[in-house]
């Protein structure tokens, strides 16, 4: 991920990102944002990702799971969107042959669909 990307997420997912702590300081959104960019590239266990960003185990699995939902609140509705025509599935399925060269195919989550 390129840092101006980075710094564009980060700018979206903050306002979702802030904790309010009274009594110790909590970790900064781009912290936050980091350790589960970082756990999710990565697939290294939630241990290992405790041990690199010197965080508790347990904390970690709760950062993923926040900023997981804040990153599905704030980009769902602009990148996952279900074509609602034919058309839309054909020019769904041309741009991703002129961006893979993978013929008359979407991808969703990573799996490939025949749009024949």
């Amino acid at each position: 991920m390129s840092p101006e990307c980075f710094k564009h997420l980060l700018s979206l997912m903050s306002p979702l990102l802030e904790k309010n702590c009274h009594n110790r300081t909590p970790l900064s959104p781009k912290q936050r944002l980091l350790t589960t960019l970082r756990y999710l590239a990565t697939g290294d266990s939630q241990r290992s990702i405790a041990y690199n960003f010197v965080v508790g185990r347990a904390s970690v699995c709760e950062i993923v799971r926040e900023v997981c939902q804040a990153l599905w609140a704030t980009l769902a509705h602009e990148y996952v969107c279900m074509p609602e025509s034919v058309e839309q599935w054909l020019a769904l399925a041309q741009e991703f042959e002129e961006k893979w060269d993978l013929p008359n195919v979407c991808a969703l989550d990573g799996k490939h669909i025949a749009c024949c």
